[in-house]
């Protein structure tokens, strides 16, 4: 599978939203902002581990094409901060722009479970811009807490993400 198959594939987990991730300067563990009782998880790395594309008529990127994929986010020392799984769908096109909803279930470590959905532009992934969908947690000590999850593609099957919730007040 080619680089922007993958890419495409990658893109319609996350997700997840693949985690929901955003490429901030700190370190990859949770942290809080001061009186804010949020938590953020920066600077993770982003792998795929396997991924699935469906080509629908006609060949090539178009309306229709989907896929899934099992990734894994890391911190700077390596250190697994969650399992990330997903699929995506080409929802439709404006002009030269495809555009993909990305679903994502991220499970954190600490057992809790975010998910992610949004719709993201397959060209500005494919080319390295950082997206970002809407995240919540669904079970365990984030459950019922809002945020984001943004991802980019920084080379073949590798993403920087990162993830921030905050309880709903």
């Amino acid at each position: 599978m080619g680089q922007g198959r993958r890419a495409l594939v990658a893109a319609a987990v996350t997700a997840s939203v693949a985690g929901v991730l955003v490429g901030v300067p700190a370190s990859a563990s949770a942290t809080g902002t001061a009186g804010s009782g949020c938590v953020v998880y920066r600077n993770l790395t982003e792998h795929v581990l396997s991924a699935t594309y469906d080509d629908a008529p006609p060949a090539g990127y178009s309306v229709g094409d989907g896929g899934s994929w099992h990734n894994e986010l890391t911190d700077r020392s390596g250190k697994v901060v969650a399992d990330a799984v997903g699929n995506s769908r080409v929802l439709f096109q404006t002009g030269d722009e495809l555009w993909t909803e990305q679903d994502n279930t991220d499970t954190l470590a600490n057992g809790a479970v975010v998910r992610s959905v949004g719709v993201t532009s397959v060209n500005d992934l494919t080319a390295g811009v950082k997206q970002t969908i809407e995240a919540w947690g669904l079970s365990g000590r984030y459950e019922g807490w809002r945020g984001e999850r943004s991802f980019k593609l920084t080379g073949e099957d590798v993403y920087e993400s990162s993830l921030w919730l905050c309880p709903r007040t």
